[in-house]
């Protein structure tokens, strides 16, 4: 025991020395209280995400089952941005500055967060009964796919249209772009999320850890230039979708039938085709040339066609499948029925959108 605490502290020390030195050497302590000072706070952060640590790990082992090692490797990856963040803001926090958190939390966009429901729809239509264990691994991969993985990713997104992002109207004010977040300190943000998510995602599965693994690939693919290529920028942005509904399915140990796939790959098609045709509302092209590639009637034209697709695909499996299409249906006509004939759902999936 005595052996255990004090390697802790050694540990501690060592690691305090290091951030000191090398990883937040432009905010020195200053005098004998100052450094006595951001110790404690050192201290009791450390003390915090050993109980959190501890914590998480005894969950995933004992409510999930996965293999003590495993769960212990989720936990550490999945608290390390709580870490560098509670470190960089609390303890090593800027003389005169206040703790801004916000502008981090922000770039995660919980607003974009209402795509998980294609998780929730995939797993709640195959699951074979609603049960607690099923609500914790749902409540689980939310916070391992939405906050962490995609955090991650919107991260990236964000560094790479900075530049886009401040001469467009209402995007400037996002926190990369606005200035609020450095690019330097976004890439770190962006790096850890993203590790923390892939770790706990394989504490969830291979399964799941494979549709990570291809969401990942095809977001850093359109941001790093399937953006500008039009066409592949629709089909780079559809694909996620699918997967979401795939990755549910496969939660709960089954599989979707290929038409449920290639349903939901028109319906998300018609979805960005939509989204671009919204965000013209706002910005004609002056920050996005991408925009410029599609005129109004294309876009509509593309929306058409793959609606067209979908409802074919219904009138095939529907009389299989009828709560699937049913579900399929009324998301057509609110989202982009709604959009068309209604400003007041325009209006809120330009907020979404643009924001």
């Amino acid at each position: 025991m005595l052996a255990t605490a004090v390697g802790l502290q050694v540990a501690v020390l060592h690691n305090f020395a290091g951030h000191s030195r090398w990883t937040w050497p432009d905010r020195p302590a200053v005098g004998i209280r100052g450094i006595a000072s951001r110790f404690g706070r050192y201290q009791v952060a450390k003390a915090v995400s050993l109980v959190a640590n501890a914590g998480l790990t005894t969950w995933l082992a004992w409510r999930l089952r996965v293999p003590v090692e495993l769960a212990n490797a989720a936990a550490v990856a999945g608290l390390s941005l709580v870490n560098f963040l509670v470190t960089d803001r609390l303890v090593f926090q800027e003389t005169g500055r206040a703790w801004q958190l916000w502008p981090y939390v922000r770039l995660i966009k919980f607003q974009y967060h209402i795509t998980f429901l294609n998780v929730l729809f995939g797993a709640l239509l195959f699951a074979p009964a609603f049960d607690l264990g099923l609500a914790g691994r749902l409540a689980a991969l939310y916070v391992s796919f939405n906050v962490l993985l995609y955090g991650g990713l919107y991260t990236l997104n964000d560094l790479a249209d900075c530049a886009a992002d401040a001469r467009h109207p209402r995007k400037k004010l996002r926190p990369i772009a606005s200035g609020s977040v450095t690019r330097s300190h976004a890439a770190w943000y962006a790096g850890l999320l993203l590790a923390a998510g892939l770790a706990t995602g394989a504490a969830l599965g291979p399964h799941v850890l494979l549709c990570y693994v291809t969401v990942t690939a095809v977001n850093l693919g359109y941001s790093f230039g399937g953006r500008d290529v039009r066409g592949v920028d629709l089909l780079l942005n559809s694909l996620p979708h699918v997967v979401r509904f795939l990755m549910g399915v496969l939660v709960v140990g089954r599989q979707p039938p290929l038409g449920h796939l290639i349903a939901l790959l028109f319906m998300a098609i018609a979805l960005s085709s939509l989204r671009r045709d919204v965000e013209k509302d706002v910005d004609r092209g002056r920050s996005r040339p991408t925009l410029l590639r599609y005129t109004d009637s294309q876009l509509k034209t593309i929306v058409a066609v793959c609606l067209g697709a979908s409802a074919g695909m219904a009138l095939r499996g529907a009389a299989e499948a009828p709560g699937f299409y049913a579900v399929l249906g009324a998301t057509t006509s609110v989202l982009i029925g709604g959009a068309y004939l209604s400003e007041t759902v325009r209006g809120v999936l330009r907020r979404i959108w643009t924001h």
